[in-house]
């Protein structure tokens, strides 16, 4: 399985960054594609919710994703996998915040367990290329947004 991991030192509370990143409709203010969702389950955001995104990929052809919440400890961990229907095998996402020198740290750890040759191809060539400078520019918004930035 690959795993690649992401951070940013964000100039708020754990809960404020919390709210922001388990708050979906945010998620396509971060993507350098378009990107929307739409609720499946219904109640309050918990382990087990579902969802369905559509974002489009680099070639922008549209990508729906099969989402479900598997993890929702505020203001600590939310963690969720998505099922994109091009691939055999979902991939997760790990969100984990701590409060830091008076802000809030957070690590996005993103995980793949791709088969032959995707899992040559993504981690030497995908994320090094396409994937890290991606997810490093997202962090970066998450930041400002929620800086007010």
């Amino acid at each position: 399985m690959s795993t690649f991991t992401y951070t940013v030192q964000i100039n708020a509370t754990p809960e404020k960054v919390f709210a922001h990143i388990t708050e979906f409709a945010n998620h396509g203010k971060w993507y350098d594609f378009p990107w929307r969702i739409e609720r499946i389950s219904q109640g309050a955001m918990a382990a087990g919710s579902q969802f369905r995104s559509h974002g489009d990929d680099p070639f922008g052809k549209d990508n729906p994703n099969e989402i479900t919440v598997t993890e929702y400890q505020s203001p600590a961990r939310f963690c969720f996998t998505c099922k994109d229907l091009r691939f055999p095998t979902p991939t997760r996402h790990e969100y984990t915040l701590k409060a830091q020198d008076g802000g809030t740290f957070v690590e996005r750890k993103f995980m793949s367990e791709s088969p032959f040759p995707m899992n040559i191809i993504i981690p030497y060539i995908i994320e090094p290329l396409q994937g890290r400078p991606a997810n490093l520019r997202a962090m970066n918004r998450i930041k400002s947004l929620v800086e007010g930035k």
